[in-house]
């Protein structure tokens, strides 16, 4: 039986502007909508089941439920973009395989080219107008530094192209329908003031769950090698998208890994290897990127159902088991593929650098921080935020950075704040931290630190902070939400920014005075003896809880 989350996460809560006449005339709109809506919900549930059903009615279809859920400020069709000449598409294409085929491959890198080939000969299906439009509209979304400029303006232009088709394309019971709700997802998590990623990667597992792709399917049921290996890649990217944009915002997963049962893709070998026979080498991407994604997601997946979706019995030894979850995450980091270019590698250094925190982050099973947790946390969080400011503002950045990476800075900067507020001894001070963890020969180990600075912690602590205000400021020129993020973060960080200042005041006036030695410069203490366990303090307190999670919610 298949563990589907079916609870309805709340309504927007943001505004729009307009007079009272407009905005009495919008609700009235919405409320025809929201009502025809629900009248075809109930028709179709209700006839569905009948012997002479057959279908959908006129006014009705697949597509108009899932836009309807899914779509927010809405894109006026007369955006619609036509297709430019073939040759200035081509770097697009480029950029759109070089940063999203390359880590989610849902489609063969022949089929791209294929449709790409046929819009430009007039011969093309609807599938192949939707998936040439789509990928336009993420590959200029990429580039989009700040709304409303020349790129972001294109990608909305294109994806107003595509939605010509959507009636045709996206469709429930086929592999196909899944891959074009996929293109939509990826759009959706660069352009969230449009569509509501959250809403549609559900709709994507609940359309992957009903055709079974969940399951390995009989050895008589595929034709083929690649037809299987077609299947893998289209589930392991719902699995994939599924597990970031859930714990990114906090939520249960669509399903869990005990209802699935999926090897993962072969490598191709270079007989079998995708690429099209007209654009050459520099197309082909190998799968090895995408096949470590994979391998994240799956850890990713195991640790965070066991710690925050397993009820709230406290695990036995909580330091054990989630120093073993960092241990998992170090040693997947330590196996990032040597091939794989400078800005994915950089994703995939954050991306471990983000899991070791969330995993240390405190849960109902894991509620006591140890000090050997607040110190990693204090050593990842300042690593992440030095990392991630210069990718930020990078023009030119070549990966798949989205809104969502505004939710984990905005999440990770609240949870920095809440451990600074709470051991400042520990933390600022230099006092030794307390030991009650020893790894034994079969036991995991302390967690390493990344490469320190020499500066104090103090300055370390004040750097931080502003790092990750800078990343929210850069990122609000892009996505309104993370303008909001960033003021409530400036709000939330002001009184410990102030009280940081002061401390360095009184060091530099009196360095008489300060005793303070950062714990990584005690000579005298051995680096097990650095890493330290339960010091004592109950801090989950200082992280606000919604709508019933462990974590932080971001807002909306």
């Amino acid at each position: 039986m298949t563990d589907m989350n079916t609870a309805t996460p709340p309504p927007e809560t943001t505004l729009q502007s307009g007079s009272r006449s407009s905005g009495k005339a919008a609700n009235k709109r919405e409320t025809v909508d929201m009502e025809e809506l629900v009248s075809d919900f109930g028709y179709m549930s209700v006839n569905a089941t009948t012997r002479d059903f057959f279908g959908f009615t006129t006014m009705m279809s697949f597509s108009r439920l899932v836009l309807s859920a899914c779509t927010g400020h809405s894109i006026s069709p007369s955006s619609a973009m036509q297709l430019p000449p073939r040759y200035s598409v081509m770097p697009l294409i480029h950029r759109y395989l070089s940063s999203i085929f390359a880590i989610l491959p849902f489609f063969p890198e022949t089929s791209i080219f294929m449709s790409i080939d046929a819009v430009y000969q007039n011969k093309a299906s609807d599938f192949d107008h939707w998936t040439v439009n789509m990928i336009l509209a993420i590959a200029c979304s990429l580039h989009s530094r700040r709304r409303g400029d020349t790129e972001y303006k294109r990608a909305e232009g294109y994806v107003a192209a595509a939605l010509t088709r959507a009636d045709e394309v996206l469709t429930p019971g086929s592999i196909t329908g899944i891959q074009a709700i996929l293109l939509l997802v990826v759009y959706a998590m660069l352009d969230p003031a449009h569509f509501d990623s959250w809403y549609l990667i559900g709709i994507a597992s609940r359309a992957t769950v009903d055709i079974g792709l969940h399951h390995e399917p009989p050895k008589q049921a595929v034709s083929n090698k690649a037809q299987l290996d077609k299947r893998r890649r289209v589930f392991y990217c719902v699995h994939a998208l599924d597990r970031s944009i859930s714990m990114v915002h906090a939520r249960a997963f669509s399903f869990t890994d005990e209802s699935t049962n999926v090897f993962l893709p072969s490598l191709p070998t270079k007989s079998s290897a995708y690429g099209s026979p007209t654009v050459g080498q520099i197309w082909q991407q190998p799968l090895d990127f995408a096949l470590h994604l994979f391998r994240l997601r799956q850890l990713q997946s195991s640790w965070y159902q066991e710690l925050f979706q397993s009820g709230r019995t406290p695990l036995p030894d909580p330091d054990q088991y989630i120093f073993g979850v960092c241990d998992d995450m170090r040693k997947w980091a330590e196996t990032i593929p040597a091939t794989v270019s400078a800005p994915i590698r950089e994703q995939f250094e954050l991306e471990a650098l983000y899991s070791y925190i969330y995993a240390l982050a405190p849960t109902r099973r894991s509620h006591t921080i140890s000090d050997t947790a607040r110190i990693l946390t204090f050593e990842y969080c300042t690593a992440y935020a030095e990392k991630l400011l210069p990718i930020a503002r990078n023009r030119e950045n070549a990966a798949f950075y989205t809104s969502h990476d505004a939710l984990r800075v905005y999440f990770l900067g609240n949870l920095f704040i809440a451990t600074l507020r709470e051991n400042e001894e520990i933390l600022l001070d230099g006092v030794p931290p307390t030991l009650t963890y020893i790894p034994g020969p079969n036991e995991p180990p302390i967690p390493p630190l990344p490469n320190q600075s020499r500066m104090d912690n103090t300055s370390r602590a004040i750097n931080c902070i502003n790092q990750m205000t800078g990343i929210l400021e850069t990122y609000g020129s892009r996505w309104e939400q993370a303008t909001a993020m960033r003021d409530t973060f400036k709000d939330e960080s002001a009184p410990v920014l102030t009280a940081l200042r002061q401390r360095v005041g009184r060091m530099t006036a009196s360095p008489e005075q300060n005793n303070t030695i950062p714990y990584f410069e005690q000579e005298q203490m051995s680096a097990l003896e650095l890493a330290a366990l339960d010091g004592g303090d109950e801090w989950r307190n200082a992280l606000p809880e919604a709508n019933g999670t462990d974590l932080l919610m971001p807002p909306y």
